[in-house]
């Protein structure tokens, strides 16, 4: 017999949050790592569909993704995981960096039933992502005029003619 509180407690404990949605899209489950991403409650969750304003996941440009490239769907109508990595809507408005694997949830006869979708907190990789761009950006350019320094224009005359010294 499976006890359904301890399942539970494991997901809790998880470093990521998990939410499993049913072959109709409807949130199922919604852990605790899932509702501080989120700022939505296991209660506003749970029994409503993933499309209602939930998750709402979107590209760098702010454009929907679930529309076109439902993670969800595609893992539950072939199997396969999948992952991106998106912004997640908060409940307060605000949009949060993510990476979203998604599994397959299976029932004991091996049945793809619905999915299971774990997000990781992805804003240390962007802000990662724009020190590096500010010290490029240092390393290459002078401050005061803002014109590329000799390091930048070897790099560049290298690219463009394929020379190397």
């Amino acid at each position: 017999m499976i006890d359904v509180d301890i399942h539970k407690s494991l997901l809790d404990c998880l470093s990521g949050g998990i939410c499993a949605v049913n072959r109709d899209r409807v949130i199922t489950y919604w852990n605790k790592n899932t509702e501080t991403l989120t700022g939505y409650k296991n209660s506003d969750a749970v029994g409503k569909s993933c499309r209602d304003d939930i998750l709402m996941y979107v590209d760098e440009q702010g454009r929907g993704v679930c529309e076109n490239e439902c993670l969800a769907i595609g893992t539950m109508n072939d199997g396969n995981p999948r992952r991106m990595e998106v912004y997640a809507h908060h409940k307060d408005g605000s949009r949060v960096p993510v990476l979203v694997r998604v599994l397959p949830l299976k029932n004991l006869e091996g049945q793809v039933i619905g999915a299971i979708e774990e997000l990781y907190d992805n804003s240390s990789k962007l802000e990662y992502a724009h020190k590096i761009e500010e010290l490029e950006k240092c390393a290459l350019l002078d401050s005061l005029t803002g014109l590329m320094k000799r390091r930048g224009l070897e790099m560049n005359l290298r690219a463009m003619f394929g020379v190397m010294h």
